[in-house]
């Protein structure tokens, strides 16, 4: 009988196990900082060329290896960290299982040279897509450098697969902040090309924070801590003014590891329960010490899920120690109840006097101010009329009468001829626009209708003929993080493109000298803060520039919840959007339109 199962050849195995290990660039850069902190490395420098595409180099001061461990690294499985099953029980590395080096040798070409410091001499080892080029003693100092080159060289579709520059260079930007937050004890540099992105040296961890998230996190930050029998808590938190609408800025970390874990994100959350707005995340740094034996981190291949064994009791110590923390930061001023010296010398100055007499009154018991009024019965008619006023809706009159439209109405499409049955609409709480249809009540989200509107608008202009921008009369100037930074600086061409005029003002500053014309009554900072977060949130799932930039102008510049409309804005709003191509969403999936059908009603109102 034939034989049909097989054993996979090592090479074959090695490529198959990196799929899981090696997503990216960014996978590279984390296993190779982790196994530096694993040797006991208090320098690290980290070197990528085109986001990590051609080159990763990690040089550390660590303990380095010996010509044999050097060589034994590479096999699948082999690891320092772990001997026996119960060890997997008490991992305090950060790796352990053995896969990282030998699946990043099966896609890469890769350089090691590694050196202890009782060695005369260095190990240097050659590998390229798991086949042994050589090894050979080299003179370096104490420590290991690897390099890592032209990743995924030999799998010509996985390499397709990988994003543009500015994003692969974004993951690896997380991956390396990931890294360097929970140890401030050592010192770091990444270079990107010849360019010095960040230099760490060795700091406390608020210190530590400052030099990754700039100076003013500083004063913007309180400290949570807190030390029990299950769990030890270190960190900062964000004050609520800080807290963003991306999740960008949380930093979970447990034993070191970061880690991604809803339930104790939500225990953190619950603290700033009525002090955040809705859709808005609390930024925090915090670092958690718990039993090794009481967590398993052996959950994912990328070791950032861990199951805990006293989760309900660490999310009950985790919670209220932010609350104490948050109690205790000056969010409110306190109120000084002793008497100031100005107060006191004021009371003594006063003349004292030896009795003091009430005031005497008089009052006619026989007086009726409704009888000798005669116009309180008519003011009491007159109330009885008009009790119906109280349920009119006040319309807010134009400060400008004559303003300009808000929207200008288009040729009725089809779409809009189909839907219409009305010539007047109704706002309701300012948010959203009530029409009768044919079928019952059309209900319209104004700012996600808009949006949709916007959207399509700016996205045929770009298209076309680009958009004609506006000179700022006061040009505006902000502050973003170092790779908020680079990630604008990677996209000035294309603002430039859109109709902003965008300037590089010291390494995390940017001034805006111009606007598009169709943004010119918007904040443009507002602007940018919505194109990092769609970019950061959807970025690595967009294929053009373009829309992102459309996405971001339309929900920088669509009419917001509370702004009143005159019934021509309303009546163009409603024939612009059914005049778009996709009317019943807005660019981000919410829905513009919903319709109560008249039976429906009617049955709210059956006995």
């Amino acid at each position: 009988m034939e034989q049909i199962i097989r054993v996979l050849p090592d090479a074959l195995a090695n490529q198959i196990a990196a799929g899981e290990v090696v997503q990216r660039p960014a996978s590279v850069v984390k296993e190779l900082l982790e196994n530096s902190i694993d040797a006991g490395a208090t320098e690290i420098k980290l070197i990528s060329i085109q986001s990590g595409k051609s080159l990763i180099q990690v040089i550390d001061n660590g303990k380095g290896m010996s010509p044999i461990d050097a060589r034994l690294c590479f096999e699948r499985h082999a690891t320092s960290k772990i001997k026996a099953t119960n060890d997997l029980f008490n991992i305090q590395t950060l790796g352990f299982r053995g896969e990282a080096m030998a699946s990043i040798a099966a896609v890469a070409q890769v350089t090691l040279q590694t050196k202890r410091d009782e060695d005369e001499l260095g190990t240097e080892i050659i590998i390229e897509g798991n086949e042994f080029k050589g090894q050979s003693a080299v003179p370096m100092n104490s420590g290991t450098s690897i390099s890592v080159k032209n990743l995924f060289f030999n799998i010509p579709a996985r390499r397709n697969f990988l994003k543009n520059d500015s994003i692969e260079l974004q993951h690896i930007i997380d991956e390396f902040i990931r890294v360097a937050l929970p140890n401030p004890q050592i010192a770091f540099q990444f270079y990107h090309g010849d360019r010095l992105l960040y230099s760490l040296p060795e700091a406390t961890l608020k210190k530590r924070i400052v030099q990754i998230m700039g100076d003013k996190v500083a004063e913007n930050i309180f400290l949570v801590e807190e030390n029990t029998n299950l769990i030890g808590i270190h960190g900062f938190v964000g004050k609520p003014h800080m807290a963003k609408k991306k999740r960008g800025d949380q930093y979970l970390f447990v034993n070191n590891r970061f880690i991604k874990d809803a339930y104790l994100h939500h225990a953190i959350s619950t603290a700033f329960d009525g002090l955040l707005p809705d859709g808005t995340h609390p930024s925090y740094f915090l670092m958690l010490t718990v039993d090794p034996q009481s967590i398993d981190v052996n959950v994912h291949p990328t070791k950032t899920e861990i199951k805990f064994e006293h989760a309900a009791s660490l999310y009950a110590i985790l919670a209220s120690a932010v609350k104490r923390g948050l109690g205790q930061t000056s969010v409110v001023s306190q109120i000084d109840f002793q008497p100031s010296s100005e107060f006191e010398s004021y009371i003594q100055s006063v003349p004292q006097q030896s009795s003091v007499s009430p005031p005497r009154t008089s009052a006619n018991p026989d007086y009726n101010p409704f009888q000798n009024d005669p116009s309180y019965r008519y003011r009491q008619e007159q109330s009885a009329k008009n009790w119906e006023k109280l349920y009119q809706v006040e319309d807010i009159p134009d400060e400008d009468p004559i303003q300009k439209a808000l929207f200008q109405a288009p040729e009725k499409g089809p779409k809009a001829d189909a839907l219409a049955g009305t010539n007047s609409f109704f706002q309701l709480h300012y948010t959203y626009i009530l029409a009768q249809v044919k079928s019952g009540l059309l209900v319209i989200d104004q700012q996600a209708a808009h949006e949709r509107i916007l959207f399509e608008s700016f996205k045929g202009m770009l298209h076309d003929s680009g958009i004609p921008r506006q000179k700022c009369l006061f040009p505006a100037t902000f502050e973003v993080s170092k790779s908020d930074a680079l990630l604008l600086e990677a996209h000035i061409n294309d603002f430039i493109d859109v109709g902003f005029e965008l300037e590089i003002f010291g390494e995390q500053s940017f001034i805006v000298q111009s606007v598009p014309t169709l943004l010119e009554n918007h904040d443009p900072i507002q602007f940018f803060q919505e194109f990092l977060h769609l970019f950061k949130e959807k970025g690595a799932h967009e294929v053009s520039i373009t829309t992102q930039l459309a996405k971001s102008m339309a929900k920088s510049g669509a009419v917001k919840p509370g702004t009143p409309l005159q019934q021509e804005e309303m009546s163009a709003l409603f024939d612009h959007l059914f005049a778009c191509e996709t009317p019943g969403f807005s660019p981000f999936g919410k829905p513009t339109v919903v319709t109560l059908p008249l039976t429906e009603i009617q049955h709210k109102f059956q006995p």
